[in-house]
Parts: C-alpha cells; structure tokens; sequence
C-alpha cells in the first residue's frame, strides 16, 4: 500500500482496517519520530510498527525518505508539483464531503475513530494534517537534490537552536546558543544530531570530499562525548594527511582534543588557527577556554581581553564577559602574572 492510500485512512476517507484500534494514536507517532517516547513506549511501539503495514508507510512519510531513493528519482516539474497539490485539495473534498453525508447504522463503529483510522471533525483540522503531508512531500520534493552537507548542517543548527553541549566553538559560523554544562533527562538534541550523522553516512568514506569529511567531524563534536571527540580527531588527522592546512581545520581539531581534556595540544591548535586566520573568533574564544581550563589563567585573561576587544555578537561577548569575571573574582587566589624575562611569574612574588 503506497504513502497517499495511508494518508487517505488516516484522514479518513477510506474504510479503517478491522484491527484498527490496535493502532497507536498520532500523540504516539509524533512523540516517537521526534525521539520523545519513553524506553518502554518505544520498545511496545516499534513491535506494532513490524507488523503493520499503515503505520510503517505512515512512519516513513513522517521522517525521512531513504537516500538512495532520493538519488534515483529525477527533479520534479512543476506540472508534477501542482498535480500533487490538486490530488491533496481532492483528498480534503472527499474527507469533508464524506463527514459531512448523513450518519447511517453502518457508520456508527466506534473503531472509525481510533488510532490511524481517526476522522478529525473540524475542518481545520482535516486541513492541518494534511498541510502537514504536503510539507513533508515538498521538503521531499525540492531537497532531494540538497548537498548532505547542507541537510547535514541544518541538522546541526536545529540541535544546538537552544543549547549547546560543547563549551568550545567549532567552525561553521553557527548562531550563538547557551552552553549547558549539566545535562537533563530530555536529550532531545540526540534526534537532530544522529540525524546529522545519517545525512552524512557517504561522508564516512575515506575518500569522500574535504567538506564533507569536515562537516561529519562537526556532527560528531556537536555531541561532546569522548568517543564522538576521538572519531572526530581521527577524521581531522587523516584531512590533515591530505594536506589540508586551514584554519578551520585546526579549530575544530582543537575542539576535539579540548573535548578529550588535552588542554596543551588544543591550545596548540588553535594558536595554529590563529596563525593562519588571525582574526578567526571562534579560535579566539577556544584558546582563551582552554588556557582556562588548563588553569593558564593569565593567559586566559589575555585572551578573554582581546576576544572583547574584538567580537561583534553580544551574547558571544556576555559569555566571555562571564568568564573573565569568574577569573578576577579568584584573582586573591590566583593572581595575575607578570612577564620577567620571557618568565611568567606571580605578580605576588615580584617587587
């Protein structure tokens, strides 16, 4: 049974199946391709999803199609847009002329109104679901020939929209989102990122382009767990033994080796970025984090100083503002250096 037959029973303008009510509800559906189910929720629904044919078609239609589908089919004409278009107004016509026929004893089953076979009375709603199919069909249509990259990066710009679990920056130029140092149970992002991940599957090949290799090390520094950081530093090793040389490269290897607590060996890289690109901020602030967290603090400040000295984005500036803060209110503790001879020392201990 193809995408529209399920689409019509779940609007309703096909007789529901006798098993029906064994169906999830769309509350069910929703929340488990968002990646919101409960464990166990999962566990009883992905059972009913091997058995049941409408709700298989109806749980590809809702999340992804599959690549290779994407790379056989040809671009859509826009004659085939607006048939589409026409054969989802006449799916709308026919579930609200059918609800709108006067009720016989036949139609009287309470299972009608159950699970996928579910007839929405109002209109509006009847017209949501179905903009809804229309969307997901047109992101379908008109993205299939996006670069996985691209996908890939939207992705990665969704998970990280309101937090983000790395406290260093890798490259991209991704909007500012609050770093979240403690997670809670919702890992919500998780859904964005593995899909980030399944967009760039080609990308896992040794072979495949420079961008493509870069952005697949950004999706796995995004997560900030040692093992995503080890496979990211690997993927950016085996760039640099191509001979890439180029500043972003070498932030985002910083990122991986500061995400693996190797404080010395990410300052390095980023002070490599920074040779490169002297003005590259997002290498800036890493350098600055990782002086920090390598208790380096008067070079922290330093670099604190000058990344406000220099950043645009107010809330970037507010977060190293937070930072250089937290520094001078322990400055009685760790007080700020003095250079003597090319020699950092405690200002506490010199005349």
């Amino acid at each position: 049974m193809g995408f529209t037959d399920s689409l019509q029973n779940w609007l309703g303008s096909k007789p529901p199946r006798a098993d029906a009510t064994a169906c999830p509800s769309e509350s069910d559906i929703l929340n488990y391709t968002e990646n919101r189910s409960p464990a166990a929720a999962r566990d009883r629904l992905e059972q009913h999803f091997a058995g049941c044919e409408d709700c298989r078609e109806l749980l590809v239609g809702l999340a992804r199609f599959p690549e290779a589908e994407l790379a056989e089919l040809p671009p859509p004409s826009s004659a085939e847009v607006q048939q589409q278009t026409a054969r989802v107004l006449q799916m709308i016509e026919a579930s609200e002329g059918h609800k709108a026929a006067p009720v016989t004893d036949k139609e009287t089953d309470p299972a009608r109104h159950r699970g996928w076979a579910y007839r929405f009375r109002m209109p509006l709603a009847a017209a949501a679901v179905v903009i809804c199919a229309v969307i997901v069909g047109g992101i379908y249509l008109m993205t299939r020939s996006q670069p996985a990259s691209d996908a890939a990066r939207q992705s990665l710009a969704q998970a990280m929209k309101d937090e983000r679990r790395s406290a260093a920056r890798f490259s991209g130029g991704f909007d500012y989102s609050p770093y979240v140092a403690t997670r809670g149970s919702n890992d919500s992002p998780d859904f964005h990122l593995n899909r980030a991940l399944g967009e760039l599957r080609a990308a896992e090949s040794a072979d495949a382009s420079t961008e493509m290799r870069q952005m697949l090390a950004r999706a796995h520094l995004a997560f900030d767990r040692p093992e995503h950081a080890r496979q990211a530093q690997a993927i950016l090793t085996s760039l640099r033994a191509r001979g890439v040389e180029t500043a972003e490269l070498f932030n985002d290897l910083g990122v991986a080796q500061f995400q693996l607590q190797s404080y010395d060996a990410a300052i390095a890289s980023f002070s490599r970025a920074l040779e490169i690109t002297p003005a590259y901020s997002e290498a800036l602030f890493n350098r600055a984090l990782a002086y920090e967290s390598a208790a380096r603090y008067h070079e922290a400040r330093r670099d604190w100083q000058q990344f406000l000295g220099s950043a645009t984005d107010a809330k970037w500036k507010a977060e190293a503002e937070r930072h250089l803060a937290a520094l001078s209110s322990s400055s009685t503790l760790f007080p700020p250096q003095t250079e003597i001879h090319g020699c950092s020392c405690s200002s506490a201990y010199t005349s």
